[in-house]
């Protein structure tokens, strides 16, 4: 989760990725594919970066740079390379931002995500044909020690040449029920219909596919997750708190897409432009259509280290040490005026870029805003990661999810009764040590565990990158999380009431 891209005040950022077992665009794929051997036989079995810029003065009508970044990683990694894309990683996401020619600290950087190899591509656009100048950097001393010049027909880098076939059934569907009403006219069920047309596949509520990375073209097909979006420019104005729509035509200066349920046709299938320059705030993640797996990692969560911890008096404020964009593990979690917030999707979560002291206090005001199930706190316990879960299965019922293998509505733990209700701010107090859980709401007592923390577990659907982290979850439900606090309880800490 996640992620998702953040749009503030002065631009809007590309995205796209890949959906077939290797890569997904139809002709950028085999280009790579015919380059792919050389590279192995540089990096063995080397962890590598990939890196690809748009050097010099030229530009190009689509970020085709990007692309071949994820083509390149994809490929390898389909071949049981371990690599990833300089996007992938927050602490060197900007390697690719500069049109210069790669140079030694460049490969240096890498250093800092414990990677040994960094293979770059220099796409030179001004000539013609288009050339490449692949290279692979060691990490260590900065030094070339491989490098080969490729010319790249202009014809493989066309954006429309590389839309993917799913993407096109569904934009064909999206087109022929322009000016009529899909199923209930919901946005969502316009997106949701394509991808069943097209015989694709989601993964959640508004999982519509393979989550793309920030840095990447938006493709026509794609489909966009949008949250709490403010789009204003001369004679343009847009506002969207919670909507979704099938990209139709991407520009270089704007985004056609097709979309229902808005102004002025109502719930009917309508088409839009809208400006690039016009994205001011909010929040984006776009999808590519998939029926199987990838090859590439999951883009979410960003964050690959410990964050640097907010203090609020004693306690340490979670709420502000972590970060959405990057701490989203699934689903699209952001703040707005001041809440926490998950928009509802299936087995969402966010990592809390924190190791927890042996000992401590959760502390957390919650309020329900729409669905009924799952509300999940991550915990860490005698070095054992579970989680609580309030409001399960529709029951509903609470409890420590796992215990001997049992879920929460089938353990020692389990708590019968509605602990969120619609519309109320509950306060949360969870207590952990070494040897215990309990846990309380508004006061009332909902849980108390104590044994051997080998006793406790986690469910594989809520898994997580880092397991001696904290965590939040949740399933099919939207929460607003206006506060949540730890209180170091171990020896020196002081225990909140």
């Amino acid at each position: 989760m996640c992620r998702f891209v953040t749009v503030v005040a002065i631009g809007f950022i590309w995205l796209l990725c890949l959906d077939s077992a290797r890569g997904e665009l139809p002709v950028l794929e085999p280009f790579v594919e015919s380059l792919k051997q050389e590279l192995q036989t540089q990096i063995g079995d080397s962890q590598v970066v990939v890196s690809v810029r748009l050097v010099g003065k030229g530009g190009w009508p689509w970020a085709v740079h990007e692309a071949l970044a994820s083509e390149i990683t994809a490929a390898l990694r389909a071949d049981k390379v371990d690599a990833i894309t300089a996007a992938s990683d927050h602490r060197i996401e900007s390697l690719a931002e500069s049109k210069l020619e790669f140079a030694a600290a460049d490969a240096k950087r890498i250093k800092s995500v414990d990677r040994s190899l960094l293979v770059t591509g220099s796409l030179q656009t001004t000539v013609s044909p288009p050339q490449l100048k692949l290279a692979v950097w060691n990490a260590e001393s900065g030094a070339v020690q491989w490098s080969k010049d490729v010319e790249v027909p202009a014809d493989v880098m066309k954006l429309e040449a590389n839309v993917p076939e799913l993407n096109r059934k569904v934009v064909a569907f999206c087109r022929e029920n322009i000016d009529k009403k899909v199923a209930d006219g919901i946005c969502a069920t316009l997106a949701g219909e394509a991808l069943a047309a097209a015989g694709a596949k989601r993964s959640g509520v508004y999982t519509w596919g393979r989550e793309l990375d920030d840095r990447e073209p938006i493709l026509p097909g794609d489909i966009l997750q949008l949250e709490l979006i403010e789009m204003k420019s001369p004679g343009f104005s847009r506002k969207f708190h919670h909507h979704t729509v099938v990209v139709e035509e991407s520009r270089p200066d704007a985004l056609v897409i097709l979309q229902q349920n808005v102004r002025p046709k109502g719930q009917i299938v309508q088409r839009d432009t809208w400006p690039l320059v016009a994205f001011k705030r909010g929040y984006l993640v776009a999808y590519r259509p998939w029926m199987g797996s990838s090859s590439l990692p999951p883009v979410s969560p960003r964050r690959r280290t410990p964050s640097t911890i907010v203090k609020k008096g004693q306690a340490i404020d979670l709420l502000h040490t972590l970060n959405p964009r990057l701490d989203s593990v699934k689903g699209i979690w952001f703040l707005e005026e001041g809440n926490l917030r998950p928009n509802r999707d299936t087995w969402a979560r966010l990592q809390v870029p924190l190791e927890p002291p042996d000992k401590y206090t959760l502390r957390l005001k919650v309020k329900r805003l729409v669905g009924s199930n799952t509300f999940g706190v991550g915990l860490v316990v005698g070095g054992r990661q579970t989680m609580v879960a309030f409001d399960a299965y529709d029951a509903p019922v609470s409890g420590l999810h796992l215990v001997d293998g049992k879920t929460c509505k089938n353990n020692p733990t389990t708590y019968k009764g509605t602990v969120l209700p619609i519309d109320k701010v509950v306060n949360l107090r969870i207590q952990v040590t070494p040897e215990s859980v309990t846990g309380e709401a508004d006061g009332k007592p909902i849980i108390s565990w104590k044994g051997n923390a080998s006793r406790l577990g986690q469910d594989e659907k809520y898994a997580m990158p880092h397991t001696d982290w904290l965590f939040l979850a949740s399933w099919n439900s939207h929460l607003a999380i206006s506060e949540f606090l730890l209180d170091d309880d171990s020896a020196g800490g002081k225990q909140t009431k």
